[in-house]
Parts: structure tokens; C-alpha cells; sequence
């Protein structure tokens, strides 16, 4: 198994950014993507503990089904973790930006070595990485061009050197960029990326497969390393940079202690309220006032967490479609209420999933516009089947 993913480039470049194009900062931070671009390090992926986790994934469900019951990487995991959140309009994509000169010269600042409707990130970064802001392009282009760069080396890794020009059109008014659902697409990538694994249609694990090991390691407790000091920052993904880390896990890069340790797993074992996260879903979420619950120990994020956190919790409560450059891809809230409740008590037996399941890109119209909207997750669900039961 390979990982198509590399951040080494997009640090380096965040990092001096502040030195070369404080203007491009902005805008970038403006987008929501600062927690995320902070909380980045380098690291060798555990591919072993990834493709162990593959095998337990079922594409007609988008769960692990584990012998105490199924779980998934939900909206408020990948928020915690990541700090993206998912919220706003589908990305919008231009087929022929790749063949339109006047519009690749209108957003990049400058003539585009073009292949396969896209351009290399080795030339993105070589071209504007260093570049000051009153030397070339305009700020605007250099956000797009860092954009390009950062969402093909993480969000949807997996196309070798290329970051696809269409995308290009969600970037138009970079005043507008944080209006898109980038975390929902970059969840949905996560998902293909798993349904192919666990079927062997690629070798390439793409996507951020990095924030599958910190799920593992949040949940299941898969190879966590031990950290210097227990820390409580956010996103989660921060918390395993290498300056936390005091020791890694003996057994990391091992498939066969990772694939004994995922099926000796019961439920009393998993942490079904990970993240350190305040509070689990809650009905009716508006009617609570925010000062009843306790925030300790995440008070100098509060005002962050209500606006970026919220939205993705409020879906991890639901059937919803997910919707990415790589197609449509369910989450079924009602399979994993374990994890939406953060209770081990809280499982109740599902209904069967979506018919269009493995065909959501089909959908089209009021139907598809209800799906991305979502329903509530307890919809459908058997209270009348022991889920006990229904795992036999």
C-alpha cells in the first residue's frame, strides 16, 4: 500500500508566508483553513494500521463493521480533528479551465504549463511559494495558486504531482472561498478513498490518510503514542505533532499486531467520547443555552468551536450525502449512534441503507437537494430489534 500524500512543501511554504505574503495570509485564514494549516506535520504514515482498518470498511454501509457493532469517521471526528468544518455550497468546478488561457491568465497571474487539465504542484510551488506579494502576482492569484497546492498534497491526494485547474472556479472571489463545503468534499474523498482500499481498486491510500491514524488512535487506541504532556489542543491533529510526541507505539508499522488488535476490540474498550469534545450531540441543540454547558477545558476556543464545530455536529446526528471533485458519498448517522450520542449504550439496530447507495452520483433535483440537506439519523432506526441482535 502507498500513500499519495506529502506535506512537506505546504509547512514550508505556511510557515514563510508571513514573511513573503502576510496579504495571502489573510485571505487563507479569512478561508478557515488556519487551525488546519498549524496543525500540520510531517510524519511517516502508518500504512499498516490503514490497510488492517481497510479490510473491517464495508462500502454499502461507509462503516467499519467491528464484531461489537459498526463505527465511522463522522463530521464532528473530522472536525476535531482537522478543524475544517462542513458546512456551505457544493465546490463548483470549470470542465474547461484547462483549455481557457484569458481565464487561467485572470486567476493565476501568469501563462500555466497545462497537463491533463491540471498543473504540477512542483511548478505551483516553485513559481509562488517565495514570491513576494509587490514583486508579481497579486495576492489574490498567489491564494489561489497556494490553494490549489494545499487542497491536491491533502483534501484530494491521490493524483500524483497535479492539482486539478477546475477547482479553480470555487477560488474565483477569494473573499467567498470559506462560502464552500471544502470539509464535507474532503470527507467524501475519505470515503472513496476507504471503499476502494477495502475493495482493492487501488494501492494508492489518497485522501489525508493521516487523519485516520488519529481517529484510530482517539477511538480504538491503535499504536497511540505516548505524548510529553497530555495536551488539550484543537484541531486534535495537533496534539501528534512530533513535538508532542515523547515515544511512538512499538508496534506502529506492524499489520499483523494491527489487524490482532482490531479484532480482539469490544465495545467497553472503545472510547465512544473521544476529542476531549465538551459535549456530545444534543436534540434540539438551539433550545440549550451555551452557559449550562461545561467548556472547560476548551474556553479559549469556545467562540471558534460554536462557529466551526456546531454545523458538523449537527450533521454527525444525521442520514446525510457528502459531495466532492470525487462523487457522492453517504453518511448514515443511525449506523454509528454510538458515536453520535458518545455513549456505548446509545446503539440502536439501523434500517437498511440508502437503495443508491453505490449510486448517489445518479441523484439529481429535489432528491438530491433533500439528501444533501439530510435527515434525522433516528429516522431510521428498528427500536423494536435488540441491536445485539442484529449485529449476529
Amino acid at each position: 500500500m502507498r500513500t499519495r500524500f506529502s506535506v512537506k512543501g505546504l509547512i514550508e511554504w505556511w510557515r514563510n508566508m508571513e514573511n513573503f505574503q502576510p496579504i495571502t495570509k489573510g485571505y487563507v485564514e479569512k478561508a478557515s483553513f488556519g487551525p488546519f494549516l498549524d496543525s500540520l506535520w510531517n510524519d511517516q504514515c502508518d500504512r499498516q494500521a490503514l490497510l488492517a482498518l481497510s479490510e473491517l470498511w464495508w462500502d454499502t454501509t461507509n462503516t467499519f463493521h467491528f464484531s461489537f457493532g459498526e463505527m465511522t469517521l463522522t463530521p464532528k471526528d473530522f472536525t476535531m480533528i482537522t478543524g475544517l468544518s462542513i458546512k456551505g455550497k457544493s465546490l463548483e468546478f470549470y470542465e474547461e479551465a484547462h483549455t481557457d488561457e484569458d481565464y487561467l491568465l485572470a486567476y493565476l497571474g501568469m501563462e500555466i504549463e497545462v497537463i491533463k487539465k491540471a498543473v504540477r504542484r512542483t511548478w505551483l510551488f516553485n513559481k509562488f511559494a517565495k514570491q513576494r506579494e509587490s514583486e508579481g502576482a497579486s495576492p489574490d492569484c498567489i491564494t489561489r495558486a497556494f490553494l490549489l497546492y494545499m487542497i491536491s498534497c491533502t483534501f484530494f491526494a491521490g493524483t500524483g504531482d497535479l492539482a486539478p485547474l477546475g477547482l479553480l472556479a470555487s477560488m474565483e472571489d477569494v473573499d467567498k472561498i470559506r462560502k464552500f463545503n471544502w470539509g464535507g468534499a474532503a470527507l467524501a474523498t475519505m470515503y472513496r478513498t476507504m471503499c476502494d482500499m477495502s475493495r482493492g481498486v487501488t494501492k494508492d491510500f489518497g485522501g489525508m490518510p493521516f487523519v485516520w491514524e488519529v481517529w484510530c488512535y482517539e477511538y480504538l487506541n491503535l499504536c497511540r503514542p505516548s505524548l510529553a504532556e497530555e495536551t488539550i489542543e484543537w484541531p486534535t491533529l495537533k496534539n501528534y505533532s512530533p513535538s508532542y510526541v515523547s515515544i511512538r507505539a512499538a508496534n506502529r508499522h506492524n499489520y499483523a499486531f494491527a489487524r490482532a488488535h482490531l479484532a480482539s476490540l469490544t465495545a467497553d474498550m472503545v472510547k465512544f467520547f473521544p476529542h476531549s469534545f465538551p459535549f456530545p450531540f444534543i436534540p434540539n441543540f438551539s433550545f440549550w443555552i451555551f452557559e449550562q454547558i461545561e467548556w472547560n477545558p476548551w474556553k479559549i476556543w469556545v467562540p471558534m468551536l460554536l462557529k466551526r464545530c456546531i454545523p458538523s455536529l449537527m450533521l454527525t446526528g444525521k442520514r446525510v450525502l457528502l459531495e466532492g471533485p470525487v462523487g457522492r458519498y453517504w453518511y448514515l448517522g443511525e449506523r454509528v449512534l454510538r458515536q453520535v450520542m458518545g455513549d456505548v449504550n446509545a446503539a440502536m439496530a439501523p434500517m437498511p441503507p440508502p437503495l443508491n447507495m453505490r449510486h448517489a452520483n445518479l441523484m439529481e433535483g429535489e432528491e438530491l437537494w433533500d439528501a444533501l440537506r439530510g435527515w434525522d439519523a433516528e429516522e431510521f432506526t428498528s427500536p423494536d430489534i435488540a441491536y445485539d441482535t442484529f449485529c449476529l
